[in-house]
C-alpha cells in the first residue's frame, strides 16, 4: 500500500463537473503518484469471482485527486489493458439513474433510450459481461450503502482484473466503498500540491 501525506486546507473548492480529458503538458509533480496508481491498475488481482478491486483517492478539494485519476485513465498502457473505460462525475446530489445512463453512454457510444433504473443497470451488466473494465467514479459524496447496492450488482459481470477508481474528499466514503461496494484494493491520501503545481492547473 502506498501512503501519500495529506496536508490541510482551509476551505473546500467549488465543485465542478469533471471529464476524463487532461492536458498532461501542464501537470507537474505527479509522476511518482501516477506510476504507483498505474501499477495498481495493471497489477494482478487477488479478487474472488464477481468482485472488482476498488482504489480510493481521498483528500480535500483542489489537491489533485481528479487530475491523478485523469492521468492514469489516459495512460497508454492502461488504455491497452482494459477493454472498456468509463468516466463518471458523480458529485452531489447522488442520482442513480443519471450515473447509470452515463456509464451506459460511455459503453455504447450514445445516449440510452432507457429511463428506468433497473433496465439501465441490466443493460450495463450486459454491456460489460466478460469484459475487463476500468470505471472512474469522480467526486463521490454519498455514504449510503443502499444507493450503491444496485450499481454494485450490475458491475459483477465484468471480467477478472476490472478496476474501479473512486475520488472523494471524505474518508467515510472510502470506508463505505471498502465495506459495501466491492473488494477493497487500496486507499491513497493525496497531499496538497506545491504552489508551483497549483499554478500548473492541478484539479480536484
Amino acid at each position: 500500500m502506498f501512503g501519500f501525506e495529506l496536508y490541510r486546507a482551509t476551505d473546500e473548492l467549488q465543485r465542478i463537473t469533471s471529464t476524463s480529458l487532461v492536458d498532461e503538458s501542464i501537470v507537474r509533480g505527479r509522476d511518482e503518484e501516477r506510476e504507483a496508481l498505474v501499477s495498481k491498475l495493471l497489477g494482478e488481482s487477488s479478487q474472488e469471482a464477481g468482485d472488482v478491486d476498488v482504489i480510493s483517492l481521498v483528500g480535500l478539494g483542489g489537491i489533485g485527486k481528479t487530475t491523478l485519476a485523469q492521468l492514469a485513465f489516459n495512460n497508454a498502457e492502461v488504455t491497452a489493458h482494459f477493454e472498456k473505460k468509463i468516466w463518471v462525475c458523480v458529485s452531489d446530489p447522488f442520482d442513480e439513474v443519471r450515473i447509470a445512463k452515463a456509464i451506459l453512454e460511455a459503453l455504447q457510444g450514445g445516449a440510452p433510450n432507457l429511463v428506468e433504473l433497473e433496465s439501465l443497470l441490466q443493460s450495463v451488466s450486459e454491456s460489460i459481461k466478460g469484459k475487463k473494465f476500468l470505471l472512474v467514479l469522480d467526486d463521490v459524496w454519498t455514504e449510503s450503502h443502499g444507493q450503491w447496492e444496485p450499481l454494485k450488482l450490475s458491475l459483477k459481470s465484468g471480467a477478472p482484473g476490472s478496476r474501479i477508481i473512486v475520488t472523494t474528499r471524505k474518508h467515510s466514503v472510502a470506508n463505505m466503498m471498502r465495506n459495501c461496494l466491492m473488494r477493497y484494493a487500496c486507499q491513497y491520501s493525496i497531499r496538497w500540491p506545491s504552489i508551483k503545481e497549483a499554478k500548473m492547473g492541478v484539479k480536484d
